[in-house]
């Protein structure tokens, strides 16, 4: 049996539903982590096929040792800061695959560019292959110096059968009358917005005095948050408990001022959430339809938000059902299937 070795940062819910979607017949798994993020403290089922390592168990020598010993068939690494990582890169390159995990979307700044020069020299040899969220991290591999048949995207996929099962259960009511509520899920941080969807709300609390804002996440704007009556903050809330919150709102807001990724969109999707996004979501590059299931507006621009929160309080039953179909079939563009046989062609090059 093959062996593959993650070698990653911190791991979220919906990698995990990946790696669970891993056969056990075809490959043992290792992955090393780094401890939860608090701002993001999510809580695993490690009892699986699947070895968990942390990360600080190793200095950068036991864990060369460690990987020599195991021997992996492929090796898949999140990013380029752990210099301990690119060392086992760097010692497994050309012996088998050794995949760069990247979720930096190409903005072709000056620091990009400079950046990309000089990863050509000192990233692209240890690694045979990149697999990314998406098409715009896609353009940043190909400038870092992979062909475009080394490239492969999905990389990041939403656990579909949790958030499939919230759009089940609140699917017939939603499609009679949409809950009058809005829901924010995120961290509590500037450059997530916040406080921009705070102002456009309280801005037309008055105009739609039957509309409420769910907000659910922490940060450090957590003891800074707006205190407002028709503003409702839960706090950080696990995956399996994300249904509630949900089935009692019918728009997903997420205002980044700039957001490398963000799954929760396809989270959203599949549950067959009408979306408001910032246009620095990348995710909604695959996700959001402007005006089919949902609205786009300019990251930082809360009077433009404001607009786009205003058509989404005034939509009709029918268009809201109409954008929630919508959301339901652009959720499909990569689920863990998809991300398995992606997993498995990497073995096989």
């Amino acid at each position: 049996m093959k062996s593959v070795v993650f070698l990653y940062t911190e791991l979220a819910g919906y990698t995990m539903a990946c790696l669970n979607a891993i056969p056990s017949s075809t490959a043992r798994v290792h992955v090393v982590r780094y401890p939860v993020n608090q701002e993001a403290p999510f809580t695993f089922d490690d009892k699986g096929a699947i070895s968990f390592h942390d990360r600080g168990q190793f200095d950068d020598a036991s864990l060369m040792d460690w990987l020599k010993e195991i021997s992996p068939d492929l090796i898949l690494v999140s990013g380029w800061t752990d210099k301990g990582y690119l060392a086992a890169a760097k010692h497994f390159s050309g012996k088998v695959p050794v995949v760069l995990l990247l979720d930096n979307p190409w903005i072709g700044s000056p620091r990009q560019i400079a950046g990309s020069l000089v990863g050509r020299l000192s990233i692209k040899p240890l690694f045979s292959h990149a697999w990314v969220p998406g098409p715009a991290q896609a353009v940043f591999a190909r400038r870092l110096g992979f062909r475009a048949d080394r490239v492969r995207t999905g990389f990041y996929c939403a656990d579909r059968t949790l958030f499939e099962e919230c759009y089940r259960s609140s699917m017939v009511q939603k499609q009679v009358s949409y809950p009058r509520r809005l829901l924010y899920v995120g961290r509590y941080l500037d450059f997530k917005g916040t406080g921009d969807l705070w102002d456009a709300f309280i801005r037309l609390s008055a105009e739609f005095p039957d509309w409420e804002l769910v907000c659910a996440g922490t940060g450090e704007q957590w003891d800074t948050r707006r205190i407002h009556e028709k503003i409702i903050h839960k706090g950080f809330v696990q995956p399996d408990r994300m249904c509630e919150l949900i089935s009692s709102a019918s728009w997903f807001i997420l205002p980044s001022h700039r957001e490398p990724w963000g799954v929760v969109v396809q989270e959203m999707a599949t549950a067959g959430m009408p979306m408001i996004l910032s246009d620095k979501v990348e995710a909604g590059k695959v996700f959001l339809a402007n005006g089919e299931n949902g609205y786009a507006f300019r990251a930082g621009d809360v009077d433009d938000l404001e607009v786009q929160l205003r058509r989404a309080m005034s939509a009709t039953q029918e268009q809201f059902v109409h954008m929630q179909d919508t959301s339901r079939r652009l959720s499909g563009w990569v689920t863990t299937e998809k991300w398995v046989q992606t997993l498995l062609s990497l073995m096989d090059t």
